[in-house]
């Protein structure tokens, strides 16, 4: 399964310090930690982030990341149209994903998608919401989906 990981608002609050907050990070973790996931990060920190520096802010989640979403030029739900062109390049079309982000209207109202709180970020009251929605893609997946 692949997560589609956003950093502002999700790893850190919008608003302030830029510098990802271990809380967020230990949050994300545990919500992360029996899946097996991969992480394509889907944010605006690839303007200015090489894919290596990337891994290396995401080391402490345990999740090999695998790529980057491209940059695709959309008014409406552009966070979401790259997910797509992300999944039909790499030939994933049919993967389960979840993208967590903080900005919800980057997605359609259907897209498997766990909004955060931009203003505190990832938060240990994210865990089970982020856990469930998981575990039913898991379980989708398993099916055939």
């Amino acid at each position: 399964m692949i997560v589609f990981l956003d950093f502002d608002g999700v790893l850190h609050p919008r608003i302030g310090s830029p510098a990802f907050l271990p809380r967020c990070m230990e949050a994300l973790a545990m919500a992360l930690r029996d899946f097996e996931i991969e992480i394509v990060v889907s944010s605006s920190w690839l303007q200015t982030n090489h894919l290596p520096e990337l891994e290396a802010f995401l080391a402490p989640l345990g999740k090999p990341v695998v790529g980057v979403t491209p940059k695709y030029v959309s008014i409406l739900h552009s966070r979401y149209n790259e997910i797509l062109q992300f999944l039909k390049n790499t030939g994933r079309r049919d993967e389960s994903w979840l993208a967590i982000d903080d900005d919800p209207g980057l997605f359609p109202g259907d897209a498997p998608v766990y909004i955060t709180n931009p203003l505190s970020g990832f938060q240990e009251s994210d865990v089970l919401g982020v856990r469930a929605l998981l575990e039913v893609r898991d379980d989708k997946r398993s099916e055939g989906w």
